[in-house]
């Protein structure tokens, strides 16, 4: 049990008048009580008193004073953890703004070093989309086309140069997008070059890029192509498409799996079903072919005589003689006889045939000879465009075209701007 504090210094204490009256009673027992032996007188008993008094007074003191001690020393201490806490205080919050400060100097703008001997380049490659390489930052899927010539001066053109603000393109996907199945083997080669120097600006770890490139190489290099297998390369790259994409898929599901490892068996199957389906488009070309040659010369197509503009002019082109009615049973999507040449049918705008065929539908990759790579396709809207995803116009390819919109003027069998497809060297002769 703590000692009770004393609230008064024993110094300050008077010594009580024993002589007095008051303690006369007190001096009395003391005579009284000593008459046994020694007697006291009353002036005695009245020392006697005093004395006892400053020695109970005297042990107080020393109470005191260890009371005085111990409240200073406990003040001391209260003092020195104070101080302690303020300056850990001190030190948490000098800490939190440097922080703080470097934080925010992170944040300002810098100018990068330089080598003063260094010169600028001889040339400024165009540089992929701003929506590309946010979507490669984000560790997220992205089309390899944005990573192909093509690609690269779409974003160029939407930023207005080579080196402009990027705040100036979309945020979307480019409208000119082509899914990787349907790029060149030139058009992947190249982008698969800079899409791996963008994964590496990106920040994709390292084990990553090292698959990834692993992989590309072992399609490039794949015995396939040394075969000269003709159906090899556009099959390889349908097979890069579809794994790159599944490996996606499959990372964001923690079921990622090793890309750089060529499946053959499904290689194989994709191989396969190209060449069925290239077959398959080749059987159909013969027999329209077929079909247009065996058509007696100087008959109508099938297709009216008045022509539509191509939908990008949205002008509509107007015969001076009035249509020709379809024969019964005859499809009116043909081209009309006779555009652009006297002596048969129109020469198709995508393959450049003259035989009987739908030419709004004509999705060949080849030419009329099924060997010549068509230069021209349509794409998901239906526009006819180039080998650069650039929109062509289709009046041109019949005779000629005045009108002022997006659509290039150029021959989409050879590239010319001196003529179109019906006046193109490459369209079938009859």
């Amino acid at each position: 049990m703590a000692a009770s504090r004393i609230t008064l210094d024993p110094t300050l204490e008077p010594c009580p008048d024993y002589t007095s009256i008051s303690f006369k009673p007190i001096r009395d027992l003391l005579v009284a009580g000593s008459a046994q032996g020694t007697p006291l007188t009353d002036a005695e008993a009245a020392v006697q008193l005093v004395n006892s008094w400053t020695t109970e007074r005297d042990a107080r003191k020393l109470l005191w004073d260890a009371q005085v001690q111990a409240d200073a020393d406990q003040a001391t201490a209260d003092a020195d953890a104070r101080a302690a806490q303020e300056a850990l205080d001190r030190a948490a919050a000098e800490a939190t703004a440097e922080a703080e400060r470097i934080e925010v100097e992170k944040k300002k703008p810098k100018l990068g070093a330089f080598d003063p001997k260094l010169v600028i380049p001889n040339s400024l490659a165009p540089q992929a989309s701003n929506f590309a390489k946010k979507k490669l930052e984000a560790k997220e899927y992205i089309e390899l086309w944005y990573y192909t010539r093509e690609g690269c001066l779409d974003a160029e053109s939407l930023r207005g140069g080579v080196q402009a603000d990027e705040s100036l393109e979309s945020p979307n996907a480019s409208k000119k997008v082509i899914r990787d199945e349907d790029l060149s083997w030139a058009q992947f080669s190249v982008a698969k070059t800079g899409f791996l120097a963008a994964i590496e600006v990106a920040g994709w770890p390292q084990e990553h890029r090292a698959a990834l490139a692993s992989f590309f190489y072992a399609i490039e290099s794949h015995s396939s192509r040394m075969n000269h297998d003709e159906y090899a390369e556009t099959a390889l790259v349908i097979y890069a498409a579809r794994a790159r994409q599944f490996w996606h898929e499959s990372l964001s599901q923690g079921r990622g799996f090793n890309i750089a490892i060529i499946n053959e068996r499904l290689l194989d199957q994709i191989t396969s079903d190209h060449h069925k389906k290239v077959t398959a488009s080749k059987y159909r070309m013969l027999d329209d072919l077929a079909e247009g040659i065996s058509a007696p010369r100087g008959r109508p197509s099938g297709r009216q005589q008045r022509e539509i503009h191509h939908r990008e002019t949205g002008n509509r082109i107007r015969s001076a003689s009035p249509p020709r009615a379809a024969l019964p049973g005859q499809n009116t999507a043909f081209f009309q006889q006779g555009t652009g040449r006297s002596d048969g049918l129109s020469a198709c705008a995508v393959c450049l045939g003259r035989h009987r065929h739908n030419v709004r539908e004509c999705r060949s990759t080849t030419l009329w000879n099924l060997t010549t790579q068509a230069r021209t396709r349509r794409n998901a809207e239906g526009r006819l465009v180039n080998n650069r995803n650039e929109p062509i116009c289709l009046n041109w390819q019949r005779s000629s075209c005045n009108s002022n919109h997006d659509s290039r003027h150029e021959c989409s069998g050879c590239g010319s701007a001196n003529h179109g497809a019906q006046k193109c060297h490459l369209a079938q002769k009859v």
